[in-house]
């Protein structure tokens, strides 16, 4: 429970699953995945990250940095039928995003990306390199591995992931009511037996 009293998303789902599912879908879209607090702090460990971000961008302090705020922000998303699909805020490279809610709260963030598209600015990204104080040569390397993707293909994984987490925000809703409806059938039969043991009117 968070500090308001209310369900986190690891009280609800089963993570083995949850990350066997995310890494099904990362590997099948091409795409690198992970699915984070509202705030940006990991919640999955990360599937199919790219180099460029893993092993260069993140290990730097302001890399890092920039990676939690750019996940903040795509993870303020709307529920109008749709993810946010945008760059990255940090390094350029395409990101996507939708929230996972309990109700009307927005409880984690799934987030893809770490991809170029045809029309990707490779000497724009590379400057990021002394941005963050990594070194350029690695960082143009690591670059030259990120798989590239048409624009209109990355809408279309966007899609598809907004569609899922859908799913499991209905999902979310569905499993706690249930484990209440459990309770309240468990408190029952408990006082039902307590009544048939004292030999109470029921």
């Amino acid at each position: 429970m968070d500090k308001t009293g209310h369900p986190e998303f690891a009280d609800i789902f089963d993570m083995e699953e949850i990350q066997q599912i995310q890494d099904a879908f990362a590997h099948a879209a091409n795409v690198a995945s992970i699915i984070t607090a509202p705030d940006g702090v990991p919640i999955t460990k990360p599937s199919n990250y790219s180099r460029l971000c893993r092993k260069i961008i993140q290990k730097t302090g302001k890399g890092l940095e920039n990676c939690m705020k750019s996940t903040a922000l795509i993870g303020a998303v709307s529920k109008e039928g749709r993810a946010v699909v945008q760059p990255c805020l940090s390094q350029g490279l395409w990101d996507g995003g939708t929230g996972i809610y309990f109700g009307d709260r927005h409880i984690a963030t799934w987030l893809i990306g770490q991809v170029r598209t045809e029309d990707s600015d490779t000497e724009s990204i590379v400057k990021y390199a002394k941005v963050i104080g990594a070194d350029e040569k690695e960082f143009r390397e690591a670059l030259e591995e990120v798989p590239v993707m048409p624009a209109e293909q990355f809408a279309i994984v966007a899609q598809t992931l907004f569609l899922t987490a859908h799913i499991l925000s209905r999902l979310a809703f569905q499993n706690l009511d249930k484990e209440r409806e459990i309770k309240r059938l468990r408190q029952r039969i408990s006082e039902f037996e307590k009544k048939r043991l004292n030999d109470e009117p029921f």
